[in-house]
């Protein structure tokens, strides 16, 4: 049986790629210095969702609510138990 859980990482830490535009005969200009810095960007956090009983996902949750996110949108792509959803819910709503 498939991974239910293998839909909700595909697209998961695709890098960003930043462009710039070249037009022939311009100077490139440095835009002007700010006053404050830019903020940096954070590594993306991978979590792993554990394949199991609706126990182990709620254990692995333990009322986090970024691992319930995770855990609800994996489980609404792959097996939707409804007891499972009612509990993520709550853990999001709540949280």
């Amino acid at each position: 049986m498939p991974n239910p859980y293998a839909a909700a990482k595909k697209n998961i830490n695709k890098p960003v790629v930043n462009t710039v535009e070249v037009v022939p005969g311009r100077k490139h200009v440095e835009p002007p210095a700010s006053s404050t810095p830019t903020p940096t960007k954070q590594a993306p956090v991978t979590l792993t969702i554990p394949v199991g009983t609706i126990s182990e996902v709620t254990t692995w949750v333990a009322g986090d609510k970024e691992r319930a996110q995770a855990a609800l949108a994996a489980e609404k792509k792959g097996a939707n138990r409804k007891t499972l959803l009612t509990t993520l819910e709550g853990i999001v709503r709540d949280s």
